[in-house]
């Protein structure tokens, strides 16, 4: 996954809150995850108490690291997504555009193909988000050009600092 930094306004968070419980609910499943391309846990939602889910975030974008270089050493650009079963549950982890990374915990509570075809649905919902949200380069300290930031001059920022 490309190196960004996210900028995620109120609005955007509220709305992947949304659709994380939505997916929850709808996928049966015991908890959700979006996360950074980097492993930063962004938001979740459902059982997650008692989980590490800052060192789970890493690992799963770790994991989805590794799987995208096994698909290009197999000539493929990326894969869907992965699922890892367990005895007592299972998690798919599945790329959300080129920044994000969802993460869902399951169990026989419900199945398989639910899952995916639920994950499918949201993915599309949270490409529709994400397209708000504007990529910083990790490499340049500059803010997005537009949303809250546009029509602020050099010299406003100027003014602002000196008035401190």
């Amino acid at each position: 996954m490309p190196e960004f930094d996210l900028i995620i306004y109120e609005s955007e968070f509220r709305r992947f809150e949304k659709e994380l419980k939505r997916l929850r609910s709808e996928s049966n499943s015991r908890a959700v995850f979006l996360i950074s391309g980097d492993g930063q846990l962004i938001a979740s939602a459902g059982e997650t108490g008692g989980l590490d889910t800052t060192g789970l975030a890493t690992l799963a974008a770790a994991n989805l690291a590794a799987a995208g270089e096994i698909a290009r050493s197999l000539g493929q650009r990326q894969f869907s997504g992965f699922l890892l079963e367990g005895e007592g549950g299972s998690i798919q982890i599945s790329p959300v555009g080129e920044r994000l990374i969802l993460v869902v915990l399951f169990d026989n509570r419900t199945s398989v193909g639910l899952v995916r075809l639920r994950v499918k649905k949201a993915g599309r919902k949270f490409l529709d988000i994400q397209q708000a949200i504007a990529p910083v380069s990790a490499t340049s300290p500059s803010l997005p050009a537009g949303g809250h930031f546009a029509g602020i001059t050099d010299e406003d920022l100027d003014n602002l600092f000196r008035a401190l």
